[in-house]
C-alpha cells in the first residue's frame, strides 16, 4: 500500500492506494465518521483486480479538518477528490461510496459524469427534496454539530452507535470490528466531524433532481440493508430514476450492509464492477 498526501485548495486529502498500479482504477468512500480504516469490508474484495484508492474525506481520519465550514460543502469534496484523480492520474474510474460516501459518489457522477464509469452505493440517498424535511435535518445537525464541540469527540462515539440507525450492528458485527470501529471515531476531530455535519449533512447538501439522475450514464448497483426499510425505499427510487439503475437488497443486514453481510456485499461488488 502507498499513502499519498494530496493538497487541492489549500487542504490535504490523504489517500491509500493499494492494489496494482496498472489496474483500472476504482474509489472507496467512507460513511460520517470514518475513515479509509472502516471500509475493509468493501476493499479487501477488489484488491485482486483494481487499483483501489481510499481517501479519508475532508475533516476525517488522517486529512486535514479546516475551520472552514465551505471546504466541507459537498461541491468542495467533490473538487477535492476531482483533484486527487488529476494528480494520482486516474483517468476515469468507478466509484464505491457508503451512506455520506455514497451521497458524494451521487453528487460526483452528476457534476462529471465523465469520470465515473460505475457506481456502486451502500446505504445512498440523493438528498432530501421536500424542504420542510430539510430544514428539520439542518437544526438536527447544527444540534448535533454543536454537541460535539462542546461535549467532546468522546461523548460522540459513545453515543453515535446507539441510534436506531445501527441497532443491527450489536448483534452481527464481531465485536472486535466493532472495537476498531468505535476506535475510528475516538480518533476524529470535533471540528471536522461538526464541520461535515454543517457543510454536506444531508440536509444541508443540494438534493439531486430527477432529471440530473435521469442523465447519468453510468451503471449504477443501489445497496441497501433489507433490515433498513427507510433506505430500501430510498435505493428502489433511486435505481428507478437512474437509467442504468438497479437495486438489490442485503438480507439479514441494516444500514451499514457491508459490516453485517461481508460475504453477501464482497460478492456483489465483485459482480456489479465487472
Amino acid at each position: 500500500m502507498t499513502e499519498h498526501r494530496i493538497v487541492v485548495d489549500g487542504v490535504t486529502i490523504v489517500v491509500d492506494d493499494l492494489g496494482s498500479p496498472t489496474a483500472p482504477a476504482v474509489m472507496v468512500l467512507h460513511g460520517f465518521a470514518g475513515s479509509a480504516a472502516t471500509v475493509a469490508e468493501l476493499v479487501d474484495p477488489l484488491v485482486d483486480q483494481w487499483r483501489v484508492l481510499v481517501p479519508d474525506l475532508v475533516g476525517h481520519g488522517r486529512s486535514d479538518a479546516p475551520e472552514r465550514v465551505e471546504a466541507y460543502e459537498m461541491d468542495a469534496c467533490v473538487d477535492q477528490l476531482e483533484g486527487v484523480c488529476a494528480s494520482l492520474d486516474t483517468g476515469p474510474l468507478a466509484v464505491v461510496g457508503y451512506s455520506m460516501g455514497a451521497r458524494v459518489a451521487l453528487q460526483w457522477v452528476v457534476r462529471h459524469p465523465g469520470r465515473v464509469t460505475s457506481m456502486i452505493t451502500v446505504g445512498a440517498t440523493p438528498g432530501l427534496l421536500g424542504s420542510d424535511e430539510r430544514e428539520a435535518r439542518v437544526e438536527a445537525d447544527r444540534l448535533l454539530a454543536d454537541r460535539i464541540e462542546s461535549d467532546g469527540v468522546e461523548w460522540f462515539a459513545n453515543n453515535w452507535p446507539g441510534r436506531p440507525i445501527f441497532a443491527t450492528q450489536a448483534t452481527r458485527v464481531p465485536s472486535q470490528r466493532q472495537a476498531e470501529l468505535g476506535a475510528v471515531r475516538r480518533g476524529q476531530r470535533a471540528v471536522g466531524l461538526a464541520n461535515s455535519l454543517r457543510g454536506m449533512g444531508s440536509g444541508a447538501m443540494r438534493p439531486l433532481r430527477t432529471d440530473e439522475l435521469a442523465g447519468v450514464e453510468a451503471t449504477v448497483l443501489v445497496l441497501a440493508g433489507a433490515d433498513d426499510a427507510k433506505f430500501v425505499a430510498i435505493g428502489r427510487r433511486l435505481a428507478e430514476d437512474l437509467p442504468r439503475g438497479r437495486f438489490e437488497a442485503v438480507a439479514n443486514a441494516g444500514h451499514a450492509a457491508h459490516l453485517e453481510q461481508p460475504v453477501s456485499v464482497a460478492r456483489l461488488l465483485v459482480d456489479g464492477l465487472r
